[in-house]
Order: C-alpha cells, then sequence, then structure tokens
C-alpha cells in the first residue's frame, strides 16, 4: 500500500453497515457469488475454495474477517478476487460499490502498532467515510497456516 497515497484508485464495497475500500491494483476481478467447497480444520474467516477458470482460491468471508453478523441473504453477494503474493484469495462481500479516488488529503493512516492487521486507517470522500483494508499481509500469514488443508 502506498502509504503517500497520491491519487490511488480504491474500490468500495459493504460488509454489513460499513463501507470499505481496498487498493483496486491488486484486485484481479469480482465475481458473483457461489459455495464454496468447505475445508474442514480451516480457522473460522475461510469459507472454503472456489475453483476459478482452473485456479484454486482460498474464499474468506468478509463478514467473519470483519467482525460483522451473518446475513442468510447472498443474492447481492460477490467475491473479489485479490492478487497476492501467495496466489489468488477470495474475499465475499455484500456488494461492491464504485471506484473511489483517494488522495493523502483524504486519508487517515492507523498509528504504528495498530491492532488490526486488515484495517489500515479511514478516509473521507465527499460525504462517504471509508476505512481502508489491506489484506495482502493476512492473505500471506493465511495462506501459509492454511496450506496443509487446501493441499
Amino acid at each position: 500500500m502506498n502509504e503517500e497515497g497520491i491519487n490511488e484508485q480504491w474500490i468500495s464495497f459493504k460488509v454489513g453497515m460499513e463501507t470499505y475500500v481496498h487498493p483496486i491494483l491488486s484486485i484481479k476481478e469480482i465475481i458473483q457469488y457461489s459455495e464454496p467447497v468447505p475445508v474442514p480444520g480451516s480457522p473460522d474467516e475461510i469459507e472454503g475454495i472456489l475453483y476459478v477458470r482452473g485456479d484454486v482460491v482460498t474464499l474468506l468471508s468478509g463478514r467473519t474477517l470483519l467482525s460483522e453478523a451473518h446475513d442468510e441473504d447472498r443474492d447481492d453477494w460477490r467475491i473479489i478476487i485479490l492478487e497476492t503474493g501467495v496466489g489468488q484469495i477470495g474475499l465475499t462481500v455484500d456488494s461492491v460499490g464504485d471506484i473511489v479516488p483517494l488522495g493523502e488529503a483524504e486519508i487517515e493512516w492507523n498509528a504504528q502498532g495498530s491492532h488490526s492487521e486488515v484495517i489500515k486507517g479511514t478516509a473521507r470522500y465527499r460525504d462517504d467515510l471509508f476505512i481502508l483494508l489491506n489484506l495482502s499481509d493476512y492473505c500471506r500469514r493465511v495462506a501459509v497456516e492454511t496450506a496443509d488443508y487446501v493441499s
């Protein structure tokens, strides 16, 4: 993540009542939600795995990861496929919004040593408040921890 944040493009999405943004450069595609294959013994935030165009994609539950209550209405859910240093990871979200250009003036970064591994700060753009996510470090850790489950 570019902490200077100058004119960086972010994709907005909803999980529960909150609106989040993630750097668009690491997003490969956004697809319709489909039920994953469960992975027995995996951490709670892993919904399972999907096969997307021949690739195995570990699917993370956005609601579990971000501590939101679960909603059974999955009609509008989407999966954001992220390209990480350890392969592709999917994130289940309630809905996807717009591309948001954020500069340094809009962003307030979390202080060093923040307790959250995925929440990097907040941003105000127009009249909206966004929570900034970057899942790269988290995805690398999950990939290492779950390698035995999905092999």
